[in-house]
Parts: C-alpha cells; sequence; structure tokens
C-alpha cells in the first residue's frame, strides 16, 4: 500500500499525499474544501443529511458543521491514519466511519442513515481520496446504493400499509389464540418460493418427501398443493391486498409463521409468532404474554423466512424457486394465485398474452437471454448474495430447467440427490399452546395500548415508540416535518399529531 504523508501546509494546516497523490491541497487546504463546497451545497435544504465519501482529514465536514448545523453530517473516511489526523475532534456531532473502527461499514450505515433521510440525502465525493483507496469506495458506494433502493422502497411500502400494519397488529391480538411453540430443529428444511422453476421441481420434491420439512412462501402454495404436496410450515408477512390473492390456498391444519401485522390467518391456524423487534409490537406481544420468536423485519417474505431457519434450525436449508429473475414473461410457477386475476383483465383487444408481455416489459425491462430481470429483483439478489450462510445454504436447480442467469455467489447449486442425503427426525415437531386469556381481557388490553399511544402523542418530547407509531400512521407527513426547515416546524409538527390522533381514534372506535 503506498505510504501516506501528513505535514504541515504552507497556511500552517494539516495537509496529506497517499503516494503520489495529493489528497490536500500543499498551500491551504481549507480554502480549497471551501470552494469545493460552495460548487456543491447551493442546493442543500436545512435539517436533511449530507455524506461525505472520502472525507480525508475532515475540512468538509468542519466547515459543514459550522455552515449547516441542522444538517446531519455522515462523515466516511477511506484511511484510518488520515481519520486518527483529522482536523476537527470527535465531539462535533459528525458521525464518522473509517476502516479501523471495527463496525462493519453496512451496519455503520444502517443506525446513522435513516429511511428519512433519503429524500433529500445530498452525497458529496472528495475523487482525491477516492482515487487513493479506490476498491473500498467502490465497496462503500454499492453497499450505499443497495441500502437507499432498500429504503426507497420500504418508505413507499409505509406509506401504503402503515395503517393497515397497525390495524392487522391489533386484530390478530384480539382474535389469534393458537400458537406454535418454538422448537430446535436438526433435519433439513426445504422452502419453497415461487419462481418459474419450482414447478420442475416438484416431482423430486414427492419421491423424497419423508427426508425434509418443506416450508413455503404463500406464493408457492398453489403449485405445492396442485401436486398434494403439504407443507410443515406457511411463512406470511403481507399485510395487503395481494395477500388475499394467497389466502385463499391457506389451511387452518398448516401452520403458519408471521408477525402480528401480517394479514389474519384462517380461523384456529397454529401460528408462530414472529416479533420483528419493532417498539410497537414488541411491546403488545409482551403485554398479551405471547410466544413468540425474534427475527428482524426484511422487506421480502423469502428473507424473512430464511431468518426464521436461522432462528429454528441446526440442519441445511435447501432453497427452491429462488430465481431472482422472470423466465420469459413467467414471472411465479403454475398454478400461481395470480393467474385468475391476470386472465380476468383480459377481452378481445386485450389477449392474456398483452397482459403479460406488458407485466414483463414494465416490471422486469431487462434482458437476459431467456430470462428478465428489474430492479426489485435486483434489490432481492442484493440481499440474498450476502446474508446467507453460505456453509449450509444450498440452491435447488431442477435438472429439466433452464440455466438460472441469476448466480448467488458461494452459495451451491443442488440437485434431487441432496434430498435424501439428511434423514428426517421424527421429534422435529411444532407444540401448541393455547392464549388462556379471554377476548375481554386482550380488548381491554387494546384499548389501554391505545389510550398509552395517544398519551405518548401528546407529550412534547418523542421517544422511539412514539416517533415509530408517527412515522407508521402517517410516513408523508413524518418526512416532510424532519426535512421542514425551524420557521415551518410547530405548524407541520402540530398538523401531523393531529392527524396520528384522528387516526388512533378511528382505530379505538372498533374495539369500544
Amino acid at each position: 500500500m503506498d505510504k501516506i504523508s501528513i505535514k504541515k501546509s504552507r497556511t500552517g494546516e494539516l495537509t496529506a499525499a497517499i503516494g503520489s497523490l495529493r489528497i490536500h491541497s500543499s498551500y491551504n487546504p481549507d480554502e480549497e474544501a471551501r470552494r469545493f463546497l460552495d460548487m456543491h451545497t447551493l442546493r442543500i435544504k436545512q435539517n436533511t443529511t449530507i455524506l461525505i465519501i472520502g472525507a480525508g482529514l475532515g475540512y468538509m465536514d468542519r466547515i459543514l458543521r459550522s455552515s449547516m448545523p441542522d444538517n446531519k453530517i455522515i462523515s466516511i473516511h477511506l484511511d484510518s491514519e488520515l481519520y486518527n489526523s483529522r482536523v476537527t475532534s470527535s465531539k462535533n456531532s459528525v458521525y464518522r466511519w473509517h476502516p479501523g473502527i471495527g463496525i462493519d461499514i453496512e451496519i455503520f450505515l444502517i443506525k446513522t442513515l435513516h429511511e428519512c433521510d433519503v429524500k433529500e440525502l445530498k452525497i458529496i465525493s472528495w475523487q482525491p481520496s477516492i482515487k487513493a483507496r479506490f476498491k473500498l469506495a467502490n465497496q462503500i458506494l454499492e453497499v450505499l446504493r443497495v441500502l437507499i433502493r432498500r429504503y426507497a422502497g420500504n418508505i413507499d411500502t409505509t406509506a401504503t400499509f402503515g395503517r393497515l400494519w397497525i390495524k392487522n397488529m391489533l386484530r390478530n391480538f384480539m382474535d389469534l389464540s393458537n400458537f406454535v411453540l418454538p422448537v430446535k430443529l436438526k433435519q433439513m428444511v426445504v422452502l419453497a418460493a415461487s419462481g418459474p422453476s419450482l414447478e420442475y421441481a416438484l416431482k423430486d420434491f414427492h419421491a423424497q418427501r419423508n427426508y425434509f420439512q418443506l416450508w413455503a412462501l404463500p406464493s408457492a402454495l398453489p403449485a405445492l398443493l396442485e401436486v398434494n404436496l403439504k407443507p410443515d410450515l406457511i411463512i406470511a408477512c403481507d399485510a395487503g391486498y395481494w395477500a388475499s390473492q394467497h389466502q385463499r390456498f391457506y389451511s387452518k391444519n398448516i401452520p403458519m409463521a408471521m408477525p402480528l401485522s401480517s394479514s389474519a390467518p384462517p380461523p384456529e391456524t397454529r401460528v408462530l409468532l414472529l416479533n420483528q423487534g419493532t417498539e410497537l409490537e414488541s411491546k403488545l406481544i409482551e403485554s398479551g404474554k405471547l410466544p413468540s420468536i425474534s427475527v428482524p423485519s426484511m422487506g421480502t417474505v423469502a428473507a424473512t423466512a430464511v431468518e426464521v431457519w436461522k432462528r429454528l434450525s441446526e440442519g441445511p436449508l435447501i432453497i427452491a424457486g429462488l430465481d431472482l429473475c422472470w423466465f420469459d414473461l413467467r414471472s411465479h410457477s403454475r398454478p400461481h394465485s395470480f393467474d385468475g386475476w391476470i386472465v380476468s383483465g383480459s377481452y378481445r383487444l386485450r389477449p392474456t398474452n398483452d397482459i403479460y408481455w406488458k407485466r414483463a416489459e414494465s416490471l422486469s425491462p431487462v434482458r437476459l437471454g431467456r430470462f428478465r430481470s428489474g430492479s426489485s429483483l435486483e434489490t432481492y439478489a442484493d440481499w440474498f448474495s450476502s446474508k446467507l450462510p453460505k456453509h449450509r445454504v444450498f440452491r435447488f436447480a431442477p435438472k429439466n430447467f433452464a440455466l438460472i442467469p441469476v448466480k448467488l455467489p458461494g452459495i451451491e447449486e443442488v440437485g434431487s440427490e441432496i434430498l435424501s442425503r439428511y434423514v428426517r427426525n421424527k421429534d422435529d415437531k411444532f407444540k401448541c399452546a393455547i392464549n388462556p386469556e379471554s377476548k375481554n381481557q386482550r380488548r381491554f388490553l387494546i384499548l389501554h395500548t391505545i389510550d398509552r399511544w395517544r398519551k405518548l402523542v401528546n407529550q412534547e418530547s418523542i421517544n422511539n415508540e412514539t416517533r415509530e407509531l408517527m412515522y407508521t400512521l402517517d410516513v408523508r407527513g413524518f418526512i416532510d416535518l424532519r426535512n421542514s426547515p425551524k420557521s415551518e416546524r410547530g405548524e407541520k409538527e402540530a398538523k401531523h399529531r393531529s392527524k396520528v390522533k384522528l387516526i388512533l381514534d378511528s382505530l379505538k372506535k372498533a374495539y369500544i
């Protein structure tokens, strides 16, 4: 690695070079940073977030902290030696990362960069530092790109389903009574996703069914049940309209893993309750003393299913139908819950194939030979490429299906020969517990919870639970308030709080 040189510039301020590449001006590094920022900060609003990549000796964040005291500043140093010699102290309200900090860059960004920061996020790149540490800079930019794309999707989802999540949470708390107790599984688990390759794997699964536990995503149920493959567990997280399409294939005889915010299962279904770590959900589960397992919120049910497996299983995982791409015009295996919905929209001047074509063209515009991909599938591929425990996760590749172009680095693709490698453990069964509380007791807890939420919204200070509640019920108002200047904050905060309280009042009426 090139030698780092740090010495005084002609003005007395520190300057630096890495090898022959100068990181800061040898004459006046502070003035150099000011001129650079004058060209890049003209349109930055107050209270928004600024992220610096390649912070060098910290001249830019020192200037920004002084000139923009209300802005959040995240400073990414690409070299620990430059970080340790920076011109600003560690007590100037700047979030900093450097390679020697001992924290993964993704974890750091998740902790410091909130979903709400993304809308007006300003990224400033200091090219001399980036050129000197090009490989690391590219890795950080890729992590940032994936995170921003994930956050943007989360905001849209929260805006669409936030209130529905709360409604589902309260209704499921009221109605669920049969709960699955967590157990440690030792046998192989096959997780069925609904990619086009799934239907080509079903014959192999049928022949070897006694050797593994079969878990299914809701979208995979029609294909599985069509050939009498009954899952041992369904993993469901969807709260919205599309969940109703899949619910037609649910059965009270098949246990379901789900968070409280998911759409309701059939009556008397045994539920493995997933606590996704939100303050709202955790306190409700705690108040009802409900059995649950803790898994992070992942934004996609397939990733959530993997987290459930990590929590429960000591054996291997075989993922089937996780194609992360379309096969020609087909996004899913056949049959599928959406088939009838798509066909119902066809008529003489709009044939079914035309509908499939336009869906493929808009949702998966990237051509990969016979396959297609798009931005949402790329986001999922990003996660699966980096988060799967490679030593005991495999991807099922049916012999009679075309070679899937989207690869998961380090994840071995296997065929039917692996299915009989592990003997099924007869003791690997989910046990059930009945919630003894009456509905009147649960109704009381719900009303008490809503009253407590309303008190939190009325308080001047905002804790994590209040922030989460206000964000979930009025995400646009929350983001607008967060990014507004001080002169407008009082009026916007009052409007935002009032809207949240009205929503809570409407929720309460359903349980009085």
